[in-house]
Order: structure tokens, then C-alpha cells, then sequence
């Protein structure tokens, strides 16, 4: 990355905490227009653009930096959530949104299988479907893995509250 682009990047993300989303947004493009094979200028224009409430947006972004570097499990991951985001925030949560998601997801954990956060996700979308025994044996995983990753750990205990 050259020292303007993340400049940009950075003034980018200024602006957008300052509730500046468009003018945010558009400097994070003017560093894409200036190193167009970067996928981490994606991601983040990508992650911009769902912290402005518009993660439809968000997720092409996603998947442009899954075409740049398909290796890359974050890419995955955020499309996925960026799905999922997208139908909480119009309290829309259908099974086939998550089944959409889902794929993603999946893809995220094939090139990094114990990350937490993905494997929470993957256990989200499960308990959105109800089907809680399979989302216990994710939950019941990342805590393998990790202990005390407190997300699985709260979400564990709130299924074994439901079973009670």
C-alpha cells in the first residue's frame, strides 16, 4: 500500500466515525481507483459501507475482494455477515437468507477452520433456524478451541436456559 492510499483509507474511516458516510466511502473508492488490485481496500470499503446501514452494498464489495484473492477468509466471512446483517436490519431473518449465508460461511471455515467468529456465525444462523442441537455443537467447538471466547459461551448458556 502506498503511503496515499492509506491516508485515504485512514481519512476514510475519520469520516465515516464522524457519521460522514458518503464522504468516507468516497475517499476508501479514490484509494481502490488508485491500487485497484488490492483486495484489503476492498474489505474495507466493503466494512464502510455496512457501517453506514448499507450492508447489500457492502457485501459486493465482499465478493470483489473474494475475486482479488480468493485465499483470503475474510472476504467469505464478512459476505456472509453482510447477508445476515442485511435481513436483521430489515427484521427479515428467513431461513433462506441463512442458508444463503451459510455458503459463505463455509468457504471462511475451509481456509481457516477455527476461527471463533466465523464458527459463531455458522452457529447463529443455526439457532435463527432453530435448530439448536446443531448450533450446541458449534457453540460446544469454539469453546474447544477457545475457551473464553465469550460469544459461544453466552450463546451456550442461553440455549441451556431454553432447554430448562
Amino acid at each position: 500500500m502506498s503511503e496515499e492510499t492509506v491516508r485515504l483509507v485512514k481519512e476514510g474511516w475519520r469520516q465515516i466515525g464522524l457519521g460522514e458516510h458518503e464522504k468516507g466511502c468516497f475517499l476508501i473508492h479514490e484509494a481502490i481507483r488508485l491500487e485497484p488490485w488490492n483486495h484489503e481496500h476492498y474489505l474495507t470499503l466493503g466494512c464502510a459501507y455496512c457501517a453506514s446501514g448499507q450492508p447489500k452494498t457492502g457485501f459486493e464489495y465482499f465478493t470483489y475482494a473474494q475475486l482479488i484473492s480468493p485465499d483470503d477468509f475474510r472476504g467469505w466471512y464478512y459476505a456472509g455477515a453482510s447477508i445476515v446483517l442485511y435481513w436483521e436490519s430489515h427484521d427479515l431473518l428467513k431461513k433462506e437468507a441463512l442458508l444463503n449465508a451459510l455458503p459463505y460461511f463455509d468457504e471462511a471455515t475451509r481456509l481457516k477452520p477455527d476461527d471463533p467468529h466465523v464458527l459463531c456465525s455458522i452457529g447463529k444462523c443455526h439457532e435463527f433456524m432453530y435448530e439448536w442441537a446443531k448450533a450446541a455443537r458449534v457453540y460446544e467447538h469454539v469453546l474447544q478451541i477457545e475457551p473464553q471466547f465469550t460469544t459461544a459461551a453466552r450463546r451456550m448458556k442461553m440455549l441451556k436456559s431454553m432447554n430448562n
